[in-house]
């Protein structure tokens, strides 16, 4: 719910105009609210998988990372020429908003921290184990050709 509501004031800026009393905490409280993300989806992580939560953590903040180099492409499209002019700045942070609701409804309808069966590593078996494990067969297989080959004898 942090980014429902970190969109909504997002809106808010949006709309603020030239008003920068009511931009500035409009964008505060934005922000102070983007730090409940740190108590859910990136708390989600350690829950699913305490083994692999670095790992996990490293896949998830590479595609995260990807906003980093489209953003500032989209608001370079968006502001183009009209930097100095409110409307396009509304478009930007319209957008922001929209990605941070989206993300943020997809989180509560998809989003779970059960333990995964995966986070268990499994035990390898170390190459004597597996040698131990051909021995007995082996072992029989000898004792029973010395007994074949001592009737061969037997029998001449």
């Amino acid at each position: 719910t942090g980014l429902i509501l970190n969109g909504l004031f997002v809106i808010g800026l949006a709309y603020s105009g030239c008003e920068v009393l009511t931009a500035v905490i409009l964008l505060t409280i934005s922000l102070m609210l983007h730090g409940s993300v740190s108590s859910g989806a990136l708390a989600s992580v350690v829950d699913i998988s305490p083994n692999f939560a670095g790992v996990s953590l490293g896949i998830n903040s590479t595609f995260s990372t990807f906003s980093g180099f489209i953003s500032p492409l989209l608001v370079g499209y968006l502001t183009a020429g009209r930097q100095h002019n409110v409307e396009p700045w509304k478009y930007v942070f319209l957008t922001c908003a929209a990605m941070q609701i989206s993300c943020g409804i997809i989180y509560l309808i998809f989003s779970d921290s059960t333990l995964q069966s995966w986070n268990k590593p499994q035990k390898k078996k170390k190459k004597n184990e597996n040698l131990n494990e051909l021995k007995p067969p082996l072992e029989e297989t000898r004792i029973k050709e010395k007994k074949h080959h001592d009737e061969e004898r037997l029998a001449r």
